[in-house]
């Protein structure tokens, strides 16, 4: 069985988007998964932020459809905590942009 998946399904895996202007990656919740190291990384107003929820194979999916659009995409997980529980879960940063 194979399936196939394109960007037009990304959009039914994430629940949040931003620009990640403003963000400093290096000294904040974002915990590094998978993908571009976080000293590589040179985030401006291009890039955009998906948070994808807490599940592993949800994150993986949306991750691997992403990477086919911007092979420097990154892989986060957002500590984020409300009232103890994580809010956010999986976060990719990315210079890819789905249409509005």
């Amino acid at each position: 069985m194979n399936i196939e998946l394109d960007m037009n399904d990304f959009r039914l895996l994430y629940h949040t988007s931003c620009s990640a202007e403003g963000f400093d990656f290096e000294f904040c919740r974002f915990e590094p998964i998978k993908g571009t190291p976080r000293e590589d990384l040179i985030i401006d107003a291009s890039h955009q932020m998906y948070w994808v929820g807490e599940g592993d194979l949800q994150a993986l999916v949306a991750f691997q459809l992403v990477l086919n659009e911007d092979p420097k995409a990154g892989l986060f997980w957002d500590t984020a905590e409300n009232d103890g529980d994580s809010v956010w879960g999986y976060c990719i940063l990315t210079n890819y942009h789905t249409e509005a």
